[in-house]
């Protein structure tokens, strides 16, 4: 799932997350232990899940030699939990969603393979929830808002127009907007939900994003100009 709720201040200490955690991988469920191969923690550590009766051994273990271990934990960023190096062997990167929606910042950090596949399977999916604090620093963002609100509107007054010119267009630009991955653009009640692609683009003014407002601006037209031709029409019978 898409998270983007802020990570608890103070954030949990590695301890803490073994404990929460069972002492096990957080996406694998293997269990880390000391081991008979690598129990010194030097090395590379292996692939990091040893199976087995980890738990005891590690609820026992003093805090001072969780160190040992620390080069066969990665820490997954992206949900704030531990995994082993065998699902965390790649070392990606990426921007948080929770970060881009706090603070629009599209550092990257460290997260699993996992998470890797899941952000970017998802990163044109408009699952993000933008909340008013952004807009607000955020000029760009809050222009291509007041963009999408003023298309959908402009689309929807066309949509129940009663006037077939006008439902024609609307469906027109409906259809244009679907092909184009764009309808949840034009969706009412929808204008604070965005996509990772449209965010980033926007940051960067590249991409997609960079023709949005123009696109926004050129739908709107098209379907408040018929929908005043029909209603001018209409005036005339």
């Amino acid at each position: 799932r898409l998270l983007t709720d802020p990570v608890p201040q103070p954030p949990p200490s590695d301890a803490e997350l073994l404990l929460a955690q069972r002492g096990a991988c957080s996406s694998c469920g293997e269990e880390w232990g000391p081991g008979e191969s690598d129990g010194d923690g030097g090395g590379d550590g292996g692939d990091g899940c040893d199976g087995g009766s980890a738990l005891a051994a590690f609820v026992a273990l003093p805090l001072r030699f969780l160190s040992l271990f620390s080069s066969r934990i990665c820490p997954l960023r992206y949900c704030v939990a531990l995994q082993c190096q065998r699902c965390c062997y790649r070392k990606q990167k990426a921007p948080l969603p929770r970060l881009v929606v706090s603070s629009f910042d599209f550092s990257k950090r460290p997260i699993c393979d996992a998470a890797a596949e899941f952000l970017t399977g998802i990163r044109s999916t408009p699952l993000i929830h933008v909340p008013s604090s952004l807009y607000s620093r955020v000029p760009s963002l809050r222009a291509a808002r007041e963009a999408r609100e003023k298309a959908s509107a402009a689309v929807a007054a066309a949509s129940s127009s009663s006037s077939s010119s006008a439902t024609v267009v609307a469906s027109a630009l409906l259809a244009a907007a679907a092909r184009a991955g764009r309808s949840h653009l034009l969706r009412r009640g929808e204008e604070d939900w965005w996509s990772l692609a449209e965010l980033e683009d926007d940051l960067f003014a590249k991409g997609a994003f960079a023709s949005l407002p123009s696109w926004l601006e050129a739908v709107a037209a098209k379907a408040s100009s018929a929908t005043a031709a029909a209603a001018a029409s209409a005036g005339k019978k």
